[in-house]
């Protein structure tokens, strides 16, 4: 993740499906299945307050 902000990946950008990164790592519903990354998402939430994205 700090590689992709380093080499300035957009933190804002959307899928097809108007998903932004965010969005999924908050927790993303597969086959009943919620997959959550919470640590990435507080520290994507960081970053963002940070460049003031959010």
């Amino acid at each position: 993740m700090k590689l992709l902000v380093e080499a300035g990946a957009r933190l804002d950008a959307k899928n097809k499906l108007g998903w932004t990164p965010l969005w999924i790592v908050e927790g993303v519903s597969d086959n009943g299945t919620t997959k959550q990354m919470l640590h990435t998402a507080a520290l994507l939430r960081a970053i963002m307050t940070a460049r003031g994205v959010a």
